[in-house]
């Protein structure tokens, strides 16, 4: 469920949130998050809004003031809801895409002493469209790494994140497709502009060529490589 982009609901035990991604671009600089509270009691939410960058391979959150949420901080009464409304404060579009992520965080008072603590915590993704819009461009490549095993690269080369869905290649063994597992595995499988991610697929040496499709919501496509160092 968390793979789609819009329409669905980030679903526990305490509240729910939807959307579950939002884009924003200049002619979109607004959109709205619906929270809503399915217990029989009140709860407490705190916003904040950070930068959500890449360091290899790793996420690095830090505050952020290019999106703005409001309310910061409010209580929702049993069974309500409260629209969280997330908008820009960045005047001009960066070239690349710009990730950030909205934290909801539920609080609770700690009774003995009177302190905050974290009960839950949400963090929805929000994406800032490049100034020349989205480019999606993948750069796939193939080479052997031993005589039975072949490693799958593939760069992201456009300006904007690609989150893949399934990647399957073709087995000579079995004469059809089969779904390979990720070696650099990515939340959600998404892959940031410049990363790049791998996969290791048995393939004997008397086989020069690899095929293999893919498919995401940004771009889908069907390849056939020839195997560096075969």
């Amino acid at each position: 469920m968390l793979l789609c982009y819009c329409g669905f609901t980030y679903a526990n035990a305490a509240f729910d949130v939807s959307p579950i991604r939002l884009q924003l671009s200049p002619e979109t600089p607004s959109a709205a998050l619906t929270l809503t509270n399915r217990t029989d009691r009140p709860r407490l939410i705190e916003v904040n809004t950070m930068l959500w960058q890449r360091t290899e391979n790793q996420d690095i959150y830090s505050p952020s003031r290019d999106i703005l949420a409001n309310p910061p901080v409010f209580e929702v009464a049993p069974y309500s809801t409260q629209i969280v409304r997330v908008g820009l404060n960045r005047a001009t579009p960066a070239a690349t895409e710009r990730s950030y992520r909205v934290y909801l965080t539920e609080v609770a008072i700690s009774q003995p002493q009177q302190q905050l603590q974290v009960v839950l915590s949400i963090g929805i993704p929000v994406f800032i469209a490049p100034a020349a819009g989205e480019k999606y461009q993948l750069h796939w490549q193939a080479k052997a790494i031993s005589n039975n095993m072949v490693e799958l690269t593939v760069r992201n080369t456009g300006n904007s994140h690609v989150q893949l869905e399934q990647l399957t290649f073709y087995s000579p063994i079995s004469t059809g497709y089969q779904t390979a597992e990720s070696v650099d595995y990515r939340s959600h499988q998404r892959i940031f502009p410049k990363e790049s991610q791998r996969w290791h697929i048995a393939l004997s040496s008397e086989y020069a060529e690899l095929s293999f499709r893919y498919h995401s919501a940004q771009v889908t496509g069907e390849h056939t490589l020839q195997i560096l160092g075969r």
